[in-house]
């Protein structure tokens, strides 16, 4: 965990604590602000993958899967589904983002009291909330990323829906 190398915190004033918990609020709900940015579009391209997945199965369940062409051109979209599905559900469901706020078993706790004088504590604590946030954020950052990452990858599957065509022809001609 990131510690601040200010030594002497105690000549912070309070306002300039304020400031910097302020700003590490701000950059916190940026991170936040990502996550929800690629939940959402995780979330619509999850709905219609399911819906394409549900309507393909449902016709090729009721040509009681013959051999075709477009039934093998719709098979390699159930399989660049079933692939992009993975992804989405990595992005939608295996995640965890750090949001403002602290929970109290962190912050009620002696040493932000008993060691420090009255005018002290809030410097001590608003620091530690400082160092937290930033805890926060990188660990937002590093999340963020990866479901970016997954999020790309699940439209690029998307998008060679279109190679369908080509991998069912070749498929039958040879």
């Amino acid at each position: 965990m990131w510690k601040t190398d200010i030594e002497k915190w105690q000549n912070i004033s309070v306002q300039t604590a304020e400031f910097y918990v302020d700003l590490a609020e701000k950059r916190l709900d940026e991170s936040v602000e990502s996550s929800k940015s690629t939940s959402d579009k995780s979330e619509k391209l999850l709905a219609l993958n399911i819906t394409l997945f549900t309507s393909i199965l449902a016709y090729l369940t009721n040509t009681n899967f013959k051999i075709t062409y477009f039934n093998l051109v719709l098979a390699f979209v159930i399989i660049f589904l079933s692939i992009q599905l993975f992804y989405l559900y990595k992005n939608n469901f295996l995640y965890k983002i750090g949001t403002k706020g602290e929970e109290p078993q962190h912050i009620l706790k002696k040493e932000f009291i008993e060691s420090y004088e009255d005018d002290e504590q809030y410097l001590n604590l608003a620091l530690h909330i400082c160092e937290t946030y930033q805890e926060k954020i990188n660990s937002n950052n590093i999340v963020n990323g990866k479901r970016a990452k997954n999020l790309i990858i699940a439209i690029y599957l998307f998008l060679g829906l279109p190679s369908s065509f080509l991998l069912a022809l070749v498929h039958l001609l040879f």
